[in-house]
């Protein structure tokens, strides 16, 4: 990706590679988006504005973002977060625990920097009860 190398589907379609190669080069340099700032894949964001619009094919990068509150709000998950994850947060003492349980009591009106942390501590810990804690319940000790 750092060199615009897209390899995901539909861009490793047999027929969409074949056909790239007959894009003339003065297409595939860099180009100025219609506000005037540089841009990599200028004829793909090109395409896309016919469909979605210039304001959402030349947008700034950004990462594919995961609605949390609605997974925190989800039974299940709830349901596993209280029984499983934050008692082994506030074993391992890592996270401010008070912290942890008020956003959660509070989750709809937490910053987003907030839930970022939050998501952190709750991913950390299910890593941490999968990695460290099996791992050290394997551990052969010496005779």
């Amino acid at each position: 990706m750092a060199h615009s190398i897209e390899n995901r589907v539909p861009f490793l379609d047999n027929e969409v590679v074949e056909n790239s190669f007959n894009i003339p080069q003065k297409y595939l340099l860099q180009r100025k988006s219609p506000e005037g700032r540089n841009t990599e894949k200028y004829l793909l964001k090109k395409l896309t504005a016919g469909i979605f619009g210039n304001d959402f094919a030349f947008r700034d990068k950004m990462g594919f973002g995961i609605p949390l509150k609605e997974f925190f709000a989800d039974r299940q998950f709830s349901e596993y977060l209280l029984d499983d994850i934050l008692p082994g947060i506030r074993e391992r003492g890592i996270f401010e625990s008070n912290k942890i349980d008020q956003w959660l009591t509070g989750l709809s009106a937490i910053t987003y920097h907030e839930m970022e942390a939050l998501w952190i501590a709750i991913t950390f810990e299910i890593w941490a009860k999968t990695y460290l804690d099996l791992s050290n319940e394997n551990w052969d000790t010496p005779n």
